[in-house]
């Protein structure tokens, strides 16, 4: 049912493809003579990483179909994901997966696949005690209003009946299901950071770095402003926000297309001063591609990871 070949592929992390580029670049000289030579390996890893993952989408597609023929005339007859190299068609080959796996099981939800992360005890207990805090607040602005509108429209109120108004609300449960909505917003922080203290672990003090210093010290600095906790939103069909949209296809798409096709040896006078000059310029670097690649990586490893555990239970 589950190819043991795709399987491995599969599971194999893109970080595993990024230790390959690190391990071969390791006895290469990193004198501003190289500089070049810099760019162009940092070019072939990239496309390497991104090769890799559209094969790896290619391979979760056709388990999907091996294993669920309708499915299977589906995407050979309906669905056209190409190279599923474009946001909008990984969105699509996620959405597949999540349908899928409701089907073995109708209670499953994206975000499930972040149950193993586990929050610090102290980090939780904080989070918790605030937003007990906050929730307290509004409870009392509330009851507050409510006194305020009473003593209007009947006078003022004795001092029992002010007790009684504001301890009603004040006493009732809090609502756990907003309490693991909130633990879920320190799970997907974890999550994201974790892949990125990741990939700066392993190129710490390798080329990879030296190679493009000041890019590398931006990305260390700046990395939240690309990828944060709001830009992973796990529904049934999104997987990424749409901020974190626009840097995949700015940052990962387009530069996929100019290096895979070999335009960019071709182009004059690029980028432009306009180019440079734009805002968003200063996150074009291979630091903020390798981390969006790897995060779309491990979302998909997650989701599969469920979709063949639920799939071999019903064997």
């Amino acid at each position: 049912m589950f190819s043991d070949v795709h399987t491995v592929f599969i599971l194999t992390p893109l970080t595993e493809v990024l230790a390959d580029g690190i391990n071969a670049s390791t006895p290469l000289p990193v004198g501003v003579e190289n500089s070049a030579f810099g760019e162009y390996f940092m070019q072939s890893l990239f496309l390497r990483m991104t090769g890799a993952q559209e094969q790896k989408l290619k391979c979760i597609c056709w388990v999907m179909a091996t294993n669920d023929y309708k499915y299977r005339y589906d995407l050979l007859n309906v669905k056209q994901y190409g190279e599923c190299s474009e946001y909008k068609h990984k969105k699509g080959i996620y959405a597949d997966l999540n349908g899928l796996i409701k089907g073995y099981d109708s209670a499953f939800t994206p975000s499930d696949v972040l149950d193993d992360i586990a929050v610090p005890e102290g980090l939780k207990a904080g989070v918790r005690s605030k937003w007990e805090g906050e929730i307290n607040d509004k409870r009392r602005k509330k009851a507050e209003h409510i006194i305020a509108e009473q003593t209007k429209t009947a006078g003022a109120l004795s001092q029992e009946a002010k007790d009684e108004i504001l301890n009603n609300p004040m006493n009732k449960p809090y609502p756990e299901d907003e309490w693991i909505v909130r633990l879920l917003k320190e799970k997907k922080a974890l999550f994201i950071k974790d892949i990125v203290t990741g990939l700066m672990t392993k190129m710490e003090h390798s080329p990879l770095t030296t190679w493009n210093y000041r890019e590398y010290l931006f990305f260390k600095e700046h990395w939240t402003d690309v990828m944060s906790d709001k830009q992973l939103v796990l529904s049934d069909n999104e997987f990424l926000g749409s901020q974190l949209q626009g840097f995949y296809q700015q940052l990962v798409f387009e530069h996929r297309n100019r290096t895979a096709h070999n335009t960019a040896s071709y182009m004059k006078d690029v980028p432009t001063l306009g180019a440079m000059a734009d805002k968003g310029f200063v996150y074009k670097n291979y630091y903020f591609r390798f981390a969006i690649l790897i995060l779309i990586d491990e979302i998909f490893m997650r989701m599969f990871r469920k979709y063949r555990v639920l799939g071999l239970r019903t064997i």
